[in-house]
């Protein structure tokens, strides 16, 4: 079942981050790589061939890898809803934890 896609205004400060990473260290061909990873798998996603595993059994976020980054999300009715695209070494118990305490997101 393909479900409508929500980004929150973090993921997407998260995704320019990592592509200017990628762009200044490893130049603009690595940074188009990690982006077309990044909207293939966010569209996987949505279109349900991808379910991610549950980032803990008390959390309503689940997680997908993406090569080396992760996308942390959730599933509501009729929408797959992004919340953070991290690196994959970063602490993701601390910002799964912080999503679930209702940290803002800014997502309004």
């Amino acid at each position: 079942m393909r479900r409508r896609l929500e980004v929150t205004p973090q993921a997407r400060r998260d995704v320019a981050a990592i592509l200017e990473w990628y762009r200044q260290n490893l130049g603009a061909k690595s940074a188009l790589k990690v982006a077309k990873t990044l909207r293939l798998r966010t569209a996987a996603l949505a279109a349900g061939r991808v379910r991610g595993v549950e980032t803990a059994p008390s959390s309503q976020c689940k997680r997908a890898a993406a090569k080396k980054h992760v996308i942390i999300f959730s599933i509501e009715a009729d929408a797959i809803r992004i919340a953070r695209i991290v690196h994959g070494a970063q602490d993701l118990e601390a910002i799964v934890e912080s999503l679930d305490d209702g940290a803002p997101d800014e997502s309004a």
